[in-house]
């Protein structure tokens, strides 16, 4: 096991991997009946990809099995959970959801890594074989611990010590900090969570017979989820995924890149970013 799957398994951790299970035995259990029935029928087979067309960037590619992730319970909830919590209550059209904005990444988390695969390339540095279809993935969960109102709800969740089980989620971020050597918000926490749970990877390992380029068993599931993991925390798995390990969480992300136009067109308040140039 790598450094992030320790820290998770970490006991401090116990009671919010239980909770984590439970809720996700109420979003998937039924949905991986289907799922697995789709996948023995062939009939993920005879699926084409899908095109999405999306105000800010267009059309967005998504594979077969990233549309059954997609559609799973777990990912169609966030089109319930708006972007920006309540800030429609002053621009009126502001109301785009952690869907929407879940797409936006994964279009923007795709350019990033052509445009870093490119210059390895140039400079004759392997690059990972599965690394685009990781960093899709993180793209597409990324987001999947995201609580009502988005953040409006998770400032009070995580920073306000009225909330009667503030020190135990402080306690947890502490513990990570301890481990990773970076304090993630809860939401990312749940997010990793979410993703390394047994549930979770059972999904992953139907989608994955959609998905080119990567090449997941029961064996190596945890592999791959830490992974994933690692790219939402911002956190590198290994030397080889250093270029690309903070694609979804940086200081120039694809998160970032995407909420700054999307809040911007939606609200109509100017951001001045060049995304060429970014790129």
């Amino acid at each position: 096991m790598g450094k992030l799957i320790d820290a998770l398994n970490h006991r401090d951790l116990k009671e919010m991997r239980n909770e984590i299970s439970a809720f996700l035995s109420c979003m998937l259990d039924d949905y991986l009946i289907e799922a697995k029935e789709m996948v023995d029928n062939s009939s993920l087979d005879n699926c084409e990809e899908k095109s999405f067309y999306d105000s800010v960037w267009g059309t967005i590619e998504i594979s077969v099995g990233e549309i059954l992730l997609l559609d799973s319970p777990l990912l169609q909830r966030l089109k319930e959970i708006k972007q920006l919590g309540l800030a429609d209550m002053l621009y009126s059209s502001a109301n785009h959801t952690r869907f929407s904005h879940t797409l936006g990444v994964l279009q923007t988390a795709d350019v990033m890594v052509e445009k870093i695969r490119k210059q390895m390339e140039k400079k004759h540095q392997a690059v990972p074989a599965d690394v685009e279809a990781i960093v899709r993935l993180a793209a597409i969960f990324h987001d999947s611990g995201h609580m009502f109102c988005s953040h409006a709800s998770e400032r009070y969740f995580q920073s306000d010590s009225r909330y009667s089980r503030h020190d135990f989620v402080e306690s947890v971020r502490n513990r990570l900090k301890k481990s990773l050597g970076i304090k993630p918000s809860l939401s990312e926490i749940l997010s990793v969570l979410i993703v390394n749970d047994s549930l979770t990877q059972k999904l992953i390992l139907l989608a994955c017979e959609g998905i080119e380029n990567i090449h997941v068993a029961s064996r190596n599931i945890d592999e791959y989820t830490e992974k994933i993991g690692c790219l939402i925390l911002g956190f590198p798995y290994s030397e080889q995924y250093i270029p690309f390990s903070q694609i979804i969480s940086g200081q120039v992300d694809a998160d970032k890149l995407d909420y700054l136009k999307r809040d911007s067109h939606t609200t109509g308040v100017p951001v001045a970013v060049d995304m060429s140039r970014v790129f």
